[in-house]
């Protein structure tokens, strides 16, 4: 079976905040000198929040005193903050791989965290690559600390798409961080029960197949 422990599905918005302020990845804080290679990574549009799926249901950017921007006016924020490659990495990496258009094929046990502030976009004074959001600026959504309960909550698209051969079950995990849920012992006893003491059975098990025939058919002679 699939059993994802926290994911990234349809991405996350605070991601956007990367193509300006970039990110230092040894302790998330902003690090300017690093936006223009989060503006050339693929993983950045990967993980930045699905246009198609998210259209206008969260705030990614405000540029003060100007506009704000949502997942659908992505196009005219890197267009506005002149990201360089976005405009064209952006549609070849975002919206392909959602779980509205894909499915596990096999039994599914999930597990997200929940009732967390997440950051999910800040407010900008400048445009400038490398610059920094506003103090106290950041924008929330509930979530498990790190992905929205939008993209938590996208996975539960998957319940469609499964033939009723398999097992679909989703389970939340309130006031747990998203980095927190692998470690956590409810977590990891339910991983090990489905695993180990009662792993799922499907109603759809196929029937073994007829081994060869063994019978022989007399020849007639004469």
């Amino acid at each position: 079976g699939f059993i994802p422990i926290a994911g990234n599905w349809i991405g996350q918005g605070v991601t956007y905040s990367y193509l300006l302020s970039g990110q230092s990845l040894f302790d998330s804080s902003p690090f300017g000198d690093s936006a223009a290679a989060f503006a050339s990574w693929p993983s950045t549009y990967l993980s930045a929040s699905f246009p198609d799926q998210y259209n206008s249901s969260e705030t990614i950017i405000v540029h003060q005193g100007s506009a704000n921007y949502t997942p659908a006016d992505s196009g005219d924020f890197y267009e506005d903050a002149d990201i360089p490659y976005a405009a064209t990495l952006a549609p070849m990496f975002q919206g392909n791989m959602t779980p509205h258009n894909t499915s596990p094929g096999t039994h599914f046990y999930g597990f997200y965290g929940s009732g967390l502030p997440t950051q999910v976009g800040a407010i900008f004074s400048n445009f400038t690559i490398g610059a920094t959001a506003i103090a106290n600026s950041n924008i929330y959504l509930d979530g498990d600390g790190n992905q929205e309960y939008i993209d938590n909550l996208a996975a539960l698209a998957w319940n469609a798409t499964l033939s009723p051969c398999y097992h679909y079950e989703y389970n939340e995990i309130k006031g747990v961080n998203h980095l927190l849920l692998p470690l956590t012992p409810t977590v990891l006893q339910k991983v090990i029960n489905i695993v180990y003491t009662n792993p799922p059975t499907s109603p759809c098990a196929a029937a073994p197949a007829p081994g060869p025939s063994t019978s022989v058919t007399p020849s007639r002679s004469g």
